[in-house]
């Protein structure tokens, strides 16, 4: 991947902190890829010593960690990617908001996964433990009946807003339990969780969600959830922010309609999200939308690989190479925008990151690489590895060995 030495990108010329062009290199290699940092000639065909100089420190600081590098990824957590819905928006680059989002979401949340075209998916569907449809409108019937027979078989399906939405109905309808009452999205609302399970760490208050919803109704689904519609003033054609307060955008009780909904099918179940709830978080990043997520992941992942407890600054990938199974934890503190520059000058380490990882026997060995940036604590419990590192500056990983011929992760 490529990466460069400047502050904004190739137009600006000076320098970016040592500290973020490390946290840039470690999370592209806890995710598997090759870093090359790129650079400028001046125009007389010199170099800059000190851009040498930081790329040099860079490159050591990957070469500390080269022997663990050649890796793939642990099947946990599938998000979709539709080639044929990108297609099907007939513009050169797509708009692609509710892939970031989820994408942002499930990082902020220390949650492994893999971005992957549906072709790609179709190959390996089974292998995953939940499979993420992030407002993807245009599905092909092909995946569609795969994701019928996953879920049969005993997988979980997490399916939000528009996703397979074509003349007038979701293609998914009946597989998640819901039939759309209107194909025109509202504007704004509110999720009112039902489900005990869903309010974990959430005041109980409905949560806004600026963004669309549609409108659909239960079939043969559970409704976890309930949408709200925010107060409107009598006036109409105005934007939300010209009718903010006086009490205006408030949740009214009348008139709920479902929001999020849970159908059981075969052995696994289907989820389902009437919010643009992606899209709304890549754009506004409200806290208690990440903890309704997390908390909706946690019913529908039934047999949990991975568990962590660490703030949303901590990125954490599961790879495995041969024997060794290997956790990849990303001190990230720079803001995860669009926007630029990205800035981190001084990383303040993460005093504890703890973290349980199911294997099937107990690993042979397990360490901390590199060894020395910070502390580890670790024991093996009833087919878990627990482990505690203190002190995470940029970038760790916990290798657990395994003995030849043991199952893992």
């Amino acid at each position: 991947m490529m990466i460069t030495r400047f502050l904004r990108w190739w137009g600006d010329w000076g320098l970016k902190p040592l500290e973020q062009l490390l946290a840039e290199c470690a999370s592209i290699i806890a995710n598997g890829g090759a870093c090359n940092i790129g650079d400028h000639l001046y125009v007389d065909g010199g170099q800059d010593p000190a851009a040498l100089e930081l790329m040099s420190k860079a490159f050591k600081f990957i070469r500390a960690r080269e022997e663990y590098l050649a890796s793939s990824s642990v099947p946990y957590v599938a998000v979709l990617l539709s080639a044929a819905s990108s297609w099907a928006q007939g513009r050169l680059l797509a708009d692609d908001a509710p892939l970031r989002g989820v994408h942002l979401l499930l990082l902020e949340s220390g949650v492994h996964h893999d971005v992957l075209l549906d072709s790609r998916l179709l190959e390996g569907l089974h292998e995953y433990r939940l499979v993420i449809v992030p407002s993807q409108r245009v599905i092909e019937p092909e995946f569609v009946d795969a994701l019928r027979e996953y879920v049969a078989g005993g997988g979980s399906l997490l399916v939000t807003f528009d996703s397979s939405l074509t003349d007038g109905q979701l293609g998914l309808g009946e597989l998640l339990g819901v039939e759309l009452e209107s194909e025109e999205p509202l504007e704004l609302g509110y999720i009112k969780p039902l489900d005990p399970g869903l309010v974990r760490g959430l005041p109980e208050s409905p949560i806004f969600v600026r963004g669309k919803f549609l409108a659909v109704r239960s079939v043969e689904a559970e409704v976890l959830a309930e949408r709200l519609e925010a107060y409107r003033p009598p006036r109409t054609g105005l934007g939300y922010e010209d009718w903010l307060g006086a009490g205006y955008g408030s949740p009214v009780e009348e008139g709920a309609a479902p929001a999020i909904t849970i159908a059981r099918r075969g052995k696994g179940v289907a989820a389902y999200v009437a919010a643009d709830i992606f899209r709304t978080y890549y754009s506004y990043r409200s806290w208690a939308i990440r903890r309704l997520v997390r908390n909706l992941l946690d019913l529908l992942i039934r047999d949990k690989l991975l568990e962590v407890e660490a703030p949303p600054t901590v990125e954490v990938t599961l790879r495995r190479s041969g024997q060794r199974i290997i956790v990849h934890l990303v001190n990230w503190q720079a803001s995860r925008s669009p926007s630029t520059p990205l800035m981190s000058e001084e990383v303040v380490p993460v005093p504890r990151v703890k973290l349980r990882l199911r294997l099937e026997r107990r690993p042979a060995q397990v360490k901390l690489v590199p060894v020395g940036e910070a502390q580890l604590e670790w024991l093996y419990e009833d087919g878990w590895l627990e482990a505690v590192v203190e002190g995470l500056k940029i970038h760790s990983m916990i290798i657990a060995e395994l003995a030849e011929g043991e199952g893992g992760a």
